[in-house]
């Protein structure tokens, strides 16, 4: 199965990482050098190591993380349902720009990057 790239950002300024992700560590590693851009595709210890450096590069709106896990759960169902065994997520980390967003209040609400392992079912102990 193919798959497009199915990021389609607004503004590449805003792209703070890119991931693709899918819940290994091994050779699960992109080696990175300070000319690496923000747009690179790396991978899950990246994630893990770039989110232990720095916890508050990932935020999530109220609500997100369920409906991330709500549709991880659909797809995961769907593939199986076919006997695909190997996929991953493309996960991209956008810089938050609150006028960006038409929500008045308490916009936004801090997931913790363990909760985000939990759901991939990664373990951070394992880096």
């Amino acid at each position: 199965m193919l798959m497009a790239n199915t990021l389609q950002f607004k503004q590449v300024s805003r792209i703070e990482r890119v991931f693709d992700i899918k819940g290994s560590i091994v050779k699960r590693d992109v080696p990175m050098k300070l000319d690496t851009k923000k747009t690179a595709t790396l991978k899950d210890v990246n994630f893990l190591k770039l989110t232990n450096e720095n916890p508050r590069l990932v935020n999530f709106l109220k609500g997100d993380i369920t409906k991330l896990n709500d549709v991880l759960r659909s797809d995961v169902f769907f593939l199986r349902s076919h006997g695909v065994m190997d996929f991953s997520l493309l996960f991209a980390i956008e810089k938050f720009v609150p006028e960006s967003l038409n929500i008045k209040g308490e916009c936004s609400e801090r997931t913790s990057v363990q909760s985000i392992y939990e759901m991939l079912e990664i373990n951070s102990d394992e880096i």
